[in-house]
């Protein structure tokens, strides 16, 4: 867990100094402070309502609400044949009672994360499709840096070795033999 919190903290300061690195003004602007503004310069003010900002964030955003709910009811549809996620939580309540499996949701997942992809990819154009792929380069290529591939083995190996030990314990034995109340 400390390596974890030590990992975070590193990439927290990677944000910090790159995002000090956008703020800060460069020395020509700095240079400008001390100039007067134009003479005669008008400028319009801004329309900061609410109504024209909340307008502004839809209209750049890819996706809306019903897109997602839709890809949610695609979702619930492949995991267990019904549009509506409660009927389908019943469902997989009512199989872990009685130990049958009719809803997959690892289906209802890969065909909601797949209608959401195409939702979002019909919305975009090709710059900003170009643009998304190269952050999500540059995100991966910068935590394969962080986290190299011994790291996340090690990661691996010691999670494994966690749940021998959990699995080990006398608690955990009585639990799963029925000796041991849930709670």
């Amino acid at each position: 867990m400390s390596d974890a919190t030590i990992l975070l903290r590193d990439i927290a300061g990677d944000a910090a100094t790159k995002t000090a690195g956008k703020v800060k003004p460069s020395e020509d602007q700095l240079g400008q402070i001390d100039h007067a503004a134009e003479d005669n310069t008008w400028h319009e003010t801004p329309d900061l309502s609410r109504d024209n900002l909340r307008g502004q964030m839809k209209s750049r955003m890819p996706i809306g609400k019903g897109d997602l709910k839709e890809a949610a009811g695609d979702a619930s549809e492949a995991a267990g044949g019904s549009r509506d996620p409660r009927d389908v939580a019943d469902r997989t309540a009512q199989d872990q009672q009685q130990g049958t499996q009719s809803v997959d949701p690892q289906q209802g997942a890969q065909q909601g994360a797949q209608n959401v992809k195409n939702k979002i990819s019909g919305n975009m154009n090709e710059d900003q499709k170009q643009k998304a792929r190269e952050y999500r380069e540059r995100t991966n290529q910068y935590f394969k840096e962080k986290v190299p591939k011994e790291r996340r083995d090690q990661v691996v190996y010691r999670l494994k070795k966690m749940v021998v030990e959990i699995q080990g314990h006398q608690d955990c034995k009585l639990m799963m033999h029925g000796l041991l109340p849930s709670t």
